[in-house]
Parts: structure tokens; C-alpha cells; sequence
């Protein structure tokens, strides 16, 4: 694998984004990968590494820790911000343009599911995501569940049942949007886990949980590949 930090252009102030690229010629499927509010990005830079290993690009941005995620930043702000990072992430070499998917934590998950109400990616995985269906006290961004439309881009949600962020309710919610829409998702709630579950940096780390979920992320971006990338490659 190769490492580097690029500066993603475009974004004003400036955001850097950690590139892994596997070892190989590519074509790669694309994961631009994004953290929430709570995941330290040195612990989402190593999910990019281990999806590197499994043979995609990785796109780690720091959003978190630039103005993108701050409580003046609106819907419209984020959905410019993130086709400026779809394209950066096309315009990389070995990159298969037009497999690029969105996996994201938390807030970075409503980042993740807003990319595919409103960007050209493959697919989108949001892990927890909050601010689907209820405001976040302090930000500006809105509630996207009215947003989904028969042309969001495949989407997995996995969620915890004892998240008091992101409640059973706001899941059921979720669900019955999609469902009307009848966009091509799953949702799936695992019943012992809580907001956070996934990553070993969190108190709330959950391994079963996580490995089922990691599982199901890869398989998600594998079946919904659009390109030459890794689903062809497996």
C-alpha cells in the first residue's frame, strides 16, 4: 500500500484528506471514508487502511477537524463540499471514476446517506448516522429523511438498538421513507449495541457487532461496484 496527504482543492479553508492505495495497477473502487463527532480521525484513517487491504482506494478527509462540520455549515454547504471530494477522489490514480462510495460515522453518516440523495457515487454505508430524521442541537444542518427519492444511491444503515442518539423510532422512520421510495437499501440493528459500536477506540465498541458489520460494508460495496474495480476483482 502507498500513503499520502493530498489537500483537496476547491474547499476554502483548505482540506487535507489521507490517500491509501493498494498495492496493483487498479482499476480500485473508491471509499471515501468520513468521521462524526466522537471518532478520533488517526482511528477512521485506519478503517481507510483496511480497505485498502481489501483492495479499494481509500479517501480519508479531515472534515471534522476543518470548518465542514461546524454548526454555521448548512445542507447545501456539505452536499458542495462533498461532490468537490467525489471528484478529487475520481481524479486519483488507479481510481475507477465512477465507483466511488461514501462510508461515514455519526454525523459523517448523515454526510454518507446525504452524498447519496445528492451526489453521483456507487453507494453509500452510514454507520449510526445521526440527523437523519431529528435535528442535532447546534448545527445548522437539516433532516434529510424527506430528501429520499427513488434515485438515492444504494443504501446500507447499520445502527445500534440501545443508541439513545438514534433511536429505534428514528430507524423505523428511515426505513418507511426508503420503502415508499423504494430505493435499493438495508437497514440493520444490532440488538446489544450502542452510538459507536464499530470502532475499538470507543468505550462502546462492540467486536460482534463489528465484525458482522464490516462484513456486510464490503459485501455492500462489492455488490453495488458500477466499474471495472473490486467487484470484478473478487
Amino acid at each position: 500500500m502507498n500513503e499520502t496527504i493530498l489537500t483537496i482543492p476547491g474547499q476554502t479553508p483548505t482540506v487535507d484528506a489521507l490517500v491509501v492505495t493498494p498495492d496493483g495497477a487498479g482499476p480500485f473502487d473508491v471509499a471515501v471514508i468520513v468521521n462524526g463527532a466522537f471518532e478520533p480521525q488517526d482511528a477512521v484513517q485506519e478503517v481507510g487502511r483496511r480497505f485498502a487491504t481489501e483492495g479499494l482506494l481509500a479517501i480519508v478527509p479531515a472534515l471534522r477537524d476543518a470548518p465542514a462540520l461546524r454548526p454555521n455549515v448548512t445542507n447545501g454547504d456539505l452536499v458542495r463540499c462533498i461532490e468537490r471530494i467525489v471528484d478529487f477522489a475520481r481524479e486519483q490514480p488507479g481510481a475507477s471514476a465512477s465507483n466511488v462510495s461514501l462510508i461515514g460515522f455519526g454525523i459523517g453518516g448523515f454526510v454518507a446517506l446525504l452524498a447519496a440523495c445528492h451526489a453521483d457515487v456507487a453507494s453509500a454505508v452510514s454507520f449510526y448516522p445521526r440527523g437523519i430524521v431529528r435535528p442535532i442541537r447546534g448545527l445548522r444542518i437539516e433532516p434529510i429523511v424527506r430528501d429520499m427519492k427513488s434515485d438515492v444511491a444504494p443504501f446500507l444503515g447499520l445502527f445500534g438498538a440501545q443508541d439513545e442518539r438514534v433511536r429505534p423510532e428514528d430507524v423505523a422512520k428511515i426505513r418507511a421513507r426508503l420503502v415508499l421510495c423504494r430505493a435499493v437499501h438495508e437497514l440493520i440493528v444490532y440488538p446489544h449495541a450502542k452510538n459507536g459500536f464499530f470502532l475499538p477506540s470507543r468505550e462502546e465498541y462492540r467486536a460482534e457487532a463489528a465484525s458482522h458489520a464490516w462484513t456486510r460494508t464490503l459485501e455492500w460495496l462489492r455488490r453495488f461496484a458500477r466499474g471495472n474495480g473490486l467487484a470484478q476483482a473478487k
